[in-house]
């Protein structure tokens, strides 16, 4: 029997550890334990055919193994015993005191290649990339893992600024014109967006955090919290006593992470209305409102009126002032899905038609150049000029041309269903200054006939994907409750379609929404969800924009509304 091991009391038991083609297996030091370790390698190697190495083998012992118990064991298993030290997989195995001699590789490594790079003739443009693409990808692999010596980080710092400003041929020192603090400022705002590798290394500690607090299952997670916060979440664990280098270093990123975290509500039994971050519109995300003697110990479950399934507007009055009570009746409330942790929403900017314009001649000015000292061949610089000035016209040409008003382009129309089936289209619409949003629900038969509609609106903020989830959600309801068996759903939503047909998850509101999608697209195999263009899809969307003007809910059977009756004659055609 193999006991494995423990790192504290409650912790899992672990007996090994695989990765690729290496194996770690844990026991007791005992004969015993390793007798069997032995009996069960060897029967592995008779059924396999798959010989152990032993050579390439290596063990290691706890302080506390006495040496006679070590040199029994070592012939055992005809291995050679580890001192712990030296490297495995690229990180150092062992961490001591003197941590800057420790990570010096990571160093020496970058100097190695600034040293090959300085004999090369390299404009600016060229070493920004050599840093961006070489230097700073170096020490990426160990941050995720431990937090490098500040002293460490500004020294390698320094060695990429010397290098970005020497431009003597004679290999002389140049003058560093800009510190690396001002030439990690973004372009947009005159700098060189490069690394400050403290906060990069803080960056890909954090992303280890966050996996401790929203992946509790995994074995890590299990084993650290075991050790340094068995009764308390990780956001809350403090350094603990004699702790590893590998938890002082993810630990140190609790304070960031404290900033962009917030709680998806659920149930709301562990969220406290006072101290966690749980209103998303707010910038704290907590109430501004002082706590109440008589409500110190308030989660947010105590505010559900669970019988209607909306917030408790007595208690809310009673206990916040009004701007804290508008801000909470807009959280929509998913009270029977999990509460969870998410991460804070961030929107993504694209690339402007100006940067996509000024990058056409910038390469091919940077191909001639390559080709003139790369190749040594001789480019007239008018000729390259010209066929710059040339792509950008053809540029501009094309794009007219997507854009003109005489280009053909293929028209998106409403398709009727197959016989014996109903189309239901929805479209979700969202009134900002209202604080509200609408939907647009519609089913008509295969020969286009009107059958019903539906309009709802809800005094919700949520996001447009969210939005147009809602709307999906209640028209599959809808089907249901109605005894509709087979049914095509479109939405002009590809984000919304994409993820129910592909199964993707979502850690926030939207995934609680698309998860209920799921469970009632898996209750009927009739059901089918797909995607068209906002011009195939005008009848939810006229429905989702009028909604704000009717009375909630408005159904419409066998007569289509005003709105849009002359769109369903046009396309019963």
């Amino acid at each position: 029997m193999l006991h494995g091991v423990r790192i504290c009391r409650g912790s899992p038991s672990i007996s090994h550890l695989l990765f690729a083609d290496d194996s770690f297996l844990f026991c007791k030091a005992s004969v015993s334990e390793v007798t069997n370790l032995k009996h069960v390698l060897d029967t592995y190697e008779a059924a396999s055919g798959q010989a152990i190495n032993y050579q390439k083998s290596a063990i290691a012992y706890s302080r506390n193994t006495e040496a006679n118990c070590r040199s029994f064991i070592n012939n055992i298993l005809g291995v050679v015993e580890s001192m712990g030290h030296g490297k495995y997989l690229g990180l150092p195995s062992m961490i001591g005191r003197d941590k800057k001699s420790i990570f010096s590789f990571i160093k020496d490594r970058i100097w190695k290649k600034i040293q090959n790079w300085n004999s090369r003739s390299l404009s600016r443009a060229g070493k920004e990339v050599l840093i961006k693409a070489v230097a700073q990808a170096i020490p990426s692999y160990c941050m995720s893992s431990f937090l490098i010596l500040t002293t460490l980080g500004e020294e390698i710092e320094r060695m990429m600024n010397s290098f970005y400003w020497n431009m003597k041929k004679n290999g002389g020192r140049g003058i560093n014109w800009l510190r690396w603090d001002k030439m990690t400022v973004s372009k947009d705002n005159g700098g060189l967006n490069f690394h400050i590798l403290e906060g990069f290394n803080l960056a890909m500690l954090g992303k280890q955090g966050w996996k401790l607090i929203t992946n509790s299952s995994s074995l890590l997670t299990r084993i650290l919290k075991a050790k340094y916060f068995p009764r308390s979440s990780f956001l809350d664990a403090n350094i603990g006593h004699n702790p590893s280098y590998t938890w002082r270093s993810i630990q140190s990123t609790i304070h960031l992470l404290t900033l962009g975290y917030r709680w998806k509500i659920g149930d709301g039994s562990n969220i406290n209305v006072w101290t966690d971050p749980w209103i998303g519109s707010r910038t704290n995300m907590c109430p501004s409102t002082a706590p109440n003697g008589n409500y110190v110990d308030l989660h947010v479950s105590h505010l559900f009126d669970s019988a209607l399934n909306t917030w408790n507007y007595t208690l809310l009055n009673t206990v916040f002032n009004t701007q804290d009570i508008a801000d909470i009746c807009k959280i929509p409330l998913h009270a029977r899905a999990p509460q969870s942790v998410v991460w804070k929403a961030s929107s993504d900017g694209g690339k402007s038609l100006a940067k996509s314009r000024a990058s056409i001649p910038s390469k091919r000015i940077w191909r001639a150049r390559n080709e003139c000292i790369w190749e040594n061949k001789q480019a007239n610089p008018v000729a390259s000029c010209r066929l710059a000035f040339d792509l950008i016209r053809d540029f501009n040409w094309c794009h007219n041309m997507l854009n003109a008003d005489h280009m053909p382009t293929h028209v998106h129309t409403w398709e009727k269903p197959p016989v014996n089936w109903l189309k239901c289209n929805v479209d979700g619409a969202i009134f900002m200054t209202e604080g509200k949003f609408g939907i647009g629900i519609c089913f008509r038969d295969s020969s286009g006939s009107f059958v019903q509609a539906h309009t709802m609106t809800f005094p919700f903020e949520v996001t447009a994907v969210e939005c147009e989830a809602t709307a999906m959600k209640l028209a599959l309801a809808l089907a249901l409750s109605n005894g509709f068996e087979r049914v095509l759903f479109e939405s002009d939503c590809q984000q919304v379609v994409n993820a129910l047909r592909n199964d993707y998850l979502y850690a926030n509101e939207l995934g609680t929404l698309l998860s209920t999608c799921n469970s009632l697209l898996i209750s009927n195999v009739d059901y089918n969800v797909a995607y068209v263009r906002r011009q195939a899809n005008r009848v939810a969307h006229n429905l989702a924009r009028t909604s704000l003007f009717q009375s909630s809910p408005n159904v419409h059977h066998y007569f289509p509304p005003s709105c849009i009756s002359s769109i369903i004659l046009n396309e019963m055609q």
